[in-house]
């Protein structure tokens, strides 16, 4: 064996050695965590609330009526655990194994998702009173919610709301949100209240950017709040809510000890921007 050849040997066994010197201790230190700092990370949420402007009327009366406006609905509906839909099938998680004979099968495992029938929409909570001595219908009444831009949307009734549903989740899944919407009190077309009585429910208005500045309306227009004998509406009128966007910021501060360890909170401040 000639110098060069034995040199070569003996750097390229010198290599292997470093290599596999760095593998034991690259593992050693993830197994232990020893080596390895302390590390934290932070984190930062934006949320959005929309809320009446202080010099705005939350109980407003006009002629035989009386509208309340409550505030955003945030529990209107909980939210529901289904398994997910993958076009209209359901949807699974296959995996793949082979047993002791080289023989290959698969094991199928539900896939859920927990959502709200209601997700993706704004959920505005309104009180009505009838003080008349006739009643009231609203087959006519329109809501509109008017952002700081001045882009309209209209509320959502319980047919628009289950066909989104039924866009979006095309398995058998979204009978079960369908079904869980139907809990939800909304103002329809044949929606009435009788003399002396009060209707609270809920107005759901879709595609809402709460980060949009300005002030905002709610409008209830073609109300009745005057009726005949017959029942016959003889007027109309329109009542408007002004709101602002709050703006909140969250900081959360998270810790992970080592490798092994998970994120932990340490700390969680939320502040108000604007």
């Amino acid at each position: 064996m000639t110098y060069s050849h034995a040199h070569q040997r003996f750097v390229s066994r010198n290599r292997s050695l470093a290599i596999l010197t760095l593998c034991v201790t690259v593992v050693l230190t993830a197994l232990t965590g020893c080596e390895m700092k302390p590390q934290t990370r932070t984190q930062t949420f934006n949320t959005y609330e929309l809320v009446p402007l202080a010099s705005s009327k939350l109980i407003q009366k006009k002629s035989g009526l009386i509208i309340e406006e409550k505030g955003e609905a945030k529990d209107a509906l909980q939210p529901v655990k289904i398994q997910a839909c993958d076009g209209p099938y359901l949807a699974y998680d296959i995996k793949r194994y082979k047993d002791k004979y080289g023989r290959i099968h698969e094991k199928k495992n539900p896939v859920y998702v927990t959502v709200s029938p209601i997700q993706g929409t704004h959920v505005r909570r309104i009180k009505l009173t009838n003080n008349t001595k006739h009643v009231l219908r609203f087959d006519r009444m329109v809501a509109v919610l008017v952002d700081g831009a001045g882009n309209e949307r209209e509320f959502q009734t319980k047919e628009l709301l289950e066909q989104g549903i039924r866009a979006k989740f095309q398995c058998q899944s979204g009978q079960i949100l369908v079904n869980s919407l139907q809990s939800m009190k909304t103002i329809t077309a044949s929606s009435r209240i009788l003399p002396g009585r009060t209707w609270e429910g809920m107005l759901a208005f879709s595609n809402v950017d709460l980060s949009v500045r300005g002030d905002w309306f709610l409008q209830l227009i073609d109300v009745p709040v005057k009726a005949d004998q017959a029942g016959n509406v003889t007027k109309r009128t329109t009542f408007e809510f002004q709101m602002t966007v709050e703006h909140f910021r969250t900081v959360v501060v998270e810790r992970k000890e080592n490798l092994f360890k998970p994120w932990t909170e340490v700390s969680r401040e939320t502040n108000r921007i604007n």
